[in-house]
């Protein structure tokens, strides 16, 4: 009877070790992650991501410029989270969309992620080693000492800091959108933190095909209407509380001009006067439209501020400065045609 019971607890005991094993084996392979790189950013996706309080779809989030590999965030934990639906690879990034929530990767300059809640739900972000996080209104800034970043809200949305892990509570409806900045002097992502931006666009080619991008930090949407090497109309709809600006990123394969010299702005078929310099333009508050433009080395960057009367269906266009003199152009082309004049009526009374 002994032996028996001997054998039957060791068979049990052989029976609960396997069943360990594969459980465990199980859990490993479904926590599996991939990589995913492009120029701007290296990241690692589970679509049936390790779950702790929260599920963790998303780890290892790194900035790549010129050449330096910049870690931001070791894991992006969801609380509410439907395993094993597939991240769907697109021409900009990748996305994962279920009952809960939509998470969404855009692998363009400002190397985006955007966080929307379908139902009441959190965000937990764990900060990399080295990378610090304060509060600056409604926005979390994180940074380190070779990059920066922004966690810009929609929505009533709550953050709270401790230590390296900044929590969001998310109500159904609202988003959490963060946005990469490589730059030394933030001045884009400054006025993102700080409400001054209602929509920030990349265009590019993929083959000969346009390929956009957006991010909607209001309620605002645009999209390419048309881009050549000599002209670019983007339409802007949608509605703020404020006059704002909205950011494009052009690359080179559009706009084949040499600087922001040879470049003009239209809103709705109007001469856009040019502001006094990049970050004055972001943070303009007048009744007049604005642009600022910068040539990069990968294109343009252009901000365009629409007040807010004229914010809810326009289209921007950006095309050669020498196709339209405007006013100030024609005052100076009829002086140069006086002068002119001027010294064929000398000629002719010398002779």
């Amino acid at each position: 009877m002994k032996d028996r019971m001997v054998t039957i607890a060791g068979f049990l005991l052989i029976v609960i070790i396997s069943f360990s094993i594969a459980l465990a084996g199980w859990w490993c392979g479904s926590a599996q992650f991939v990589e995913h790189s492009s120029d701007y950013s290296i990241y690692e996706v589970s679509e049936n991501p390790p779950q702790d309080t929260y599920f963790y779809p998303l780890a290892n989030y790194t900035l790549v410029h010129n050449g330096n590999m910049i870690e931001m965030f070791v894991k992006l934990g969801v609380e509410e989270f439907e395993p094993g639906i597939a991240f769907v690879t697109t021409e900009t990034g990748i996305s994962h969309i279920d009952s809960y929530a939509r998470l969404e990767i855009h692998e363009f300059p400002t190397t985006v992620v955007e966080f929307e809640a379908v139902q009441d739900n959190g965000l937990q972000i764990i900060l990399a080693e080295g990378t610090g996080a304060i509060k600056s209104g409604d926005a979390v800034i994180v940074g380190n000492e070779d990059a920066s970043g922004e966690f810009v809200v929609r929505g009533d949305v709550t953050a709270t800091i401790d230590g390296s892990e900044v929590i969001f509570d998310v109500p159904a409806g609202a988003s959490v959108i963060y946005r990469s900045d490589i730059s030394q002097d933030r001045t884009i992502g400054s006025a993102v933190a700080g409400g001054r931006v209602a929509a920030e666009m990349f265009l590019g080619d993929d083959g000969g095909w346009v390929v956009e991008d957006v991010v909607s930090f209001d309620n605002v949407q645009m999209s390419a209407v048309a881009a050549s090497e000599e002209l670019v109309d983007t339409q802007v709809s949608g509605t703020v509380s404020t006059g704002k600006t909205v950011v494009l990123h052009i690359s080179d394969s559009y706009l084949d001009y040499d600087s922001e010299e040879d470049i003009a702005v239209e809103l709705d078929d109007k001469k856009v006067k040019k502001g006094n310099g990049m970050t004055e333009t972001l943070w303009e508050t007048g009744d007049v439209p604005m642009y600022y433009a910068l040539k990069t080395s990968s294109g343009f960057d252009i901000v365009v501020y629409i007040p807010q009367d004229q914010l809810s269906d326009n289209v921007i266009t950006i095309r050669s400065a020498e196709q339209d003199i405007g006013p100030d152009g024609l005052v100076t082309l009829m002086a140069a045609i006086g002068i002119v004049g001027v010294a064929v009526l000398a000629l002719v009374k010398r002779d």
